[in-house]
């Protein structure tokens, strides 16, 4: 897995990957300096906005793919209707099958993305955090309990229809931290979904991205680093 340089003014290194068939670019930003004691550095993988505007975290890596069927990936026949469910929940058979589909494919690319990262020297593979927003936080919901390398999962639902509440896809119990964000009009299902996961929520994030990226680094620097 070879990591390409910046290109173009874009700061984010680029990974191509193959997941499922399908060929997906996987990006990666670190942080300025030298990674400390540990001598690498904790990541968190955000999955939903188009994160290449952020700027460079201080003491955490940052890895960011377009979720199937969005942004890059867009497809002419397929985004709408995946946009049309996620906004309202699916609706029939069809629906149900273009959901599972687009979470299968998603909690694939992740695994390969994760892969990357882990394999990449400077990297700690042993403090790594999901940040999900909108349709991410569904995908987040449904790897957590699953996916034995990610230590936090930060999820914010945003517009997502309240069939589709993250609450309802969470596997059972899992170790790690898990943390809810929710702006004001969707407090009430953020406290919600906290209660029945046993776990914190947040009403009115003005900026859920940059609450859960500080989360995700609070939750990884109180993971023990595992010398290699």
């Amino acid at each position: 897995m070879h990591w390409l340089p910046p290109a173009d003014g874009d700061p984010w290194l680029r990974c191509e990957l193959t997941s499922r068939g399908d060929r997906i670019q996987a990006r990666l930003q670190l942080p300025a300096g030298a990674p400390g004691d540990a001598g690498r550095w904790p990541l968190a993988l955000i999955a939903g906005p188009d994160a290449r505007s952020l700027p460079r975290a201080e003491a955490m890596a940052l890895a960011w793919l377009d979720l199937p069927l969005r942004g890059e990936r867009a497809s002419p026949k397929w985004s709408e209707r995946l946009e049309a469910c996620l906004a309202r929940g699916p609706t029939g058979a069809s629906d149900q099958t273009l959901l599972d589909g687009f979470l299968a494919q998603a909690r694939s690319d992740v695994a390969r993305v994760l892969d990357a990262c882990a394999a990449r020297d400077g990297l700690d593979a042993g403090r790594m955090a999901f940040a999900g927003l909108g349709a991410g936080a569904l995908v987040g919901a449904t790897l957590r309990g699953v996916e034995p390398r990610l230590r936090a999962f930060l999820l914010a639902p945003g517009a997502l229809a309240p069939p589709l509440d993250p609450i309802c896809a969470l596997a059972a119990p899992a170790p790690g931290t898990l943390a809810l964000l929710a702006s004001d009009d969707a407090g009430d299902r953020a406290a919600a979904w906290a209660r029945a996961a046993g776990t914190s929520s947040e009403r009115g994030t003005s900026d859920p991205l940059a609450r859960a990226l500080a989360l995700a680094a609070h939750a990884l620097a109180a993971t023990p680093v595992r010398r290699p």
